[in-house]
């Protein structure tokens, strides 16, 4: 009887082949057992299980059936997988095996485990074991004999499994084949050799119709020349992609068809062909149809566009092209937003992307850059394309001139603003006068009814009562002032544009109000001599608010300073008094008309403004085209800071 040998296994690769290679791997080792594992199906990799095994009884089967390799954890067959010169690898110690490996050890009563890695190309891992009951050393000769052995497994299972795959692809191709749309033929020169089930459905020829005739006899006529011309390109090694012609149906009708060709050698030839007929009546009738819109749009009094599925604008009328003053080269694809002013252009191409990508039809007003370089308002309406199937294939858009209308509305809008802040102004300012011409009205006639109810009122009281009636007075007086200084900004009055010397009206001012005034100190710090074009009243005005401001919120023997500085080209005044200082809360709102900050400014008593002094300062700083705003801490005083343009005469 003769042994048959590893090789000669793995060549023949008969059935239960696994069971026959794990008993020779055992022998091979002296074993009790042995067992081949491979890739689980639809399991992650490195999940292996049992495929072929030797020595186990019936009852001992169930377990190695029911149990699984997992060689992300530590294990010898996941040792035996990573070495690379050594094939095979054993051990006694229960710590170096796995989960797995340990209790098959255990539940089987078995000392000495080796395994051996199979190695299969295409990537399908593998693992061949056998342990002994008996204690072993097991010599080279033994491990380099079940080495050859897993060697040969190895062989046979890649075998194996090519020819399963090979026998799958058959059969996938076979099928693909008789599936597909397109016709498939083999030729030598013009002969054809076969052809699958699709030429029938095409050309209404059976196989056997087909088969051993040129192609020729199924060509339109008139494309004989120029396929005949195509093949020798082809029979010269050339691959020939989408090359269009026209065959005779059966029943005598045109089909059109595109080929992929290629020449395989020898003459033979290979041909894919796909009807599309309905495709080229479709380009047809769609190109007919473009032409008379393209007729139409030249004609129409507005600016239109067009653009396909690449989003990129394709066609302009004629009327666009006048408009812009540009080719339609230079129009072509995203060039027209070139011409879209800068501050339009983000939101107009977003709008446009946006419904695009929707198939929206939308509207959109921008600015397009006219022949004469002047930007234009236009009205663009963009509305989706769709071809002879239904299927989007871009946008229509026509554009009209808006601008006249856009500056129209834009004025008459501008106008109706002004008109309402105009009317909330009045309303808010004669709220407010009421309110506070009432306070020293009330005063005065309180006093007055006293004086005039009681007629023997002692002579101090008398003199304290026309006192009150006297400040009140002065203080309804100066009231009427500024809220007709104000009525005035409001009304729109101009000021006088003269070179004036600020450095001169501040010295001025400062002087003037050192003499009325004896109870703070006044610093005059050194002002560089500065001159600007303005209303010299007006600043003189200005200025003796902030001072007047500073005296009130002051305490007695507190100091002011005046500063004059010259950055650049504005002039920068700085008005600074160490009083209580303003909350941070009342900053914002200062410069409201009649509004006064927390009284802890005030020193424990009113100090008799109207509240309009901060306003009115803002209007004259405004007035000459500069800023004011106030600087304060709680506890550290109050800086006004004004800042000025300095201009010259043309630039008025």
């Amino acid at each position: 009887m003769t042994l048959l040998q590893p090789p000669d296994l793995a060549l023949r690769w008969p059935d239960h082949a696994e069971d026959q290679f794990a008993e020779l791997f055992a022998r091979a080792l002296r074993c009790n057992k042995a067992a081949v594992w491979l890739q689980e199906e639809r399991q992650p990799k490195g999940v292996l299980r049992p495929v072929g095994m030797y020595g186990l009884k019936a009852a001992e089967l169930p377990v190695l059936m029911q149990a699984r390799l997992h060689l992300q954890e530590e294990a010898l067959g996941r040792r035996a997988q990573q070495e690379e010169m050594v094939q095979l690898v054993w051990s006694r110690d229960r710590a170096q095996m796995g989960a797995t490996e340990q209790a098959l050890m255990e539940a089987y009563h078995l000392d000495t485990l080796y395994c051996c890695a199979l190695r299969l190309p295409d990537d399908t891992l593998g693992l061949i074991y056998s342990a002994s009951e008996e204690p072993q050393e097991p010599d080279m000769g033994r491990i380099i004999q079940a080495a050859q052995v897993a060697q040969s497994l190895t062989i046979g299972l890649h075998r194996q499994l090519l020819q399963e795959k090979a026998v799958q692809v058959e059969k996938r191709l076979a099928q693909i084949l008789d599936r597909t749309p397109d016709m498939i033929i083999t030729r030598t020169g013009f002969t054809i050799n076969t052809v699958n089930r699709a030429c029938q459905d095409i050309l209404g020829y059976t196989p056997e119709e087909m088969i051993g005739r040129p192609l020729t006899d199924f060509l339109h006529p008139e494309d004989l020349p120029r396929t005949s011309k195509m093949n020798d390109i082809i029979l010269q090694g050339q691959m020939v992609r989408d090359y269009r012609n026209r065959y005779l149906h059966k029943n005598g009708s045109v089909v059109h068809l595109s080929w992929n060709t290629s020449d395989e050698g020898g003459g033979n030839i290979i041909s894919i062909a796909r009807d599309i007929t309905h495709q080229v009546r479709q380009e047809k009738l769609l190109r007919e149809s473009e032409e008379r819109f393209k007729t139409m749009a030249d004609s129409a009094p507005v600016l239109v566009w067009m653009s396909d599925l690449s989003k990129g604008y394709y066609f302009f009328n004629q009327v666009w092209l006048d408009f812009t003053g540009r080719t339609h080269e230079q129009e072509y694809g995203n060039g027209w937003a070139e011409g879209v002013h800068p501050e339009d252009l983000q939101r107009c191409l977003e709008i446009y992307l946006g419904h695009f990508d929707q198939q929206k039809e939308f509207e959109m007003e921008y600015r397009l850059r006219r022949h004469d370089g002047v930007y234009r308002w236009l009205l663009d309406r963009g509305v989706p394309r769709y071809g002879i199937d239904g299927e989007f294939v871009g946008f229509t858009g026509a554009c009209i001139d808006i601008h006249d209308r856009k500056l129209a509305e834009s004025a008459l809008s501008e106008s109706e603003h002004r008109l309402r802040e105009l009317m909330q102004v009045q309303k808010r300012f004669m709220a407010d006068a009421a309110h506070e011409l009432r306070t020293p009205l009330t005063a005065i006639q309180g006093n007055l009814d006293i004086l005039m109810r009681y007629d023997n009122i002692p002579e101090p009281d008398r003199k304290e009562i026309l006192s009150d009636v006297q400040r009140e007075a002065i203080r309804l007086g100066r009231l009427v002032h500024d809220m007709l200084t104000l009525a005035r900004g409001d009304a729109g009055i101009e000021f006088q544009e003269e070179q004036v010397d600020l450095t001169e009206v501040i010295e001025e001012v400062c002087r003037e109000t050192d003499r009325v005034q004896q109870t703070h100190q006044l610093v005059l710090h050194h002002l560089p001599e500065v001159q600007l074009l303005g209303d010299r009243d007006r600043l003189k005005q200005l200025l003796l608010i902030l001072l007047e401001n500073a005296l009130k919120y002051t305490p007695t023997g507190g100091q002011i300073e005046v500063s004059l500085k010259q950055p650049a080209d504005y002039l920068e005044v700085r008005v600074q008094d160490n009083g209580p200082g303003i909350a941070r809360q009342d900053l914002e709102r200062v410069f409201e008309r009649f509004y006064r900050a927390d009284q802890s400014r005030h020193r424990g008593v009113d100090p008799g403004g109207t509240g309009l002094g901060l306003p009115i300062a803002r209007w004259i700083v405004e007035g000459h085209g500069g800023h004011i705003w106030l600087e304060s801490e709680l506890g550290k005083g109050t800086t006004a800071v004004v800042q000025l343009p300095i201009r010259e005469p043309h630039d008025v």
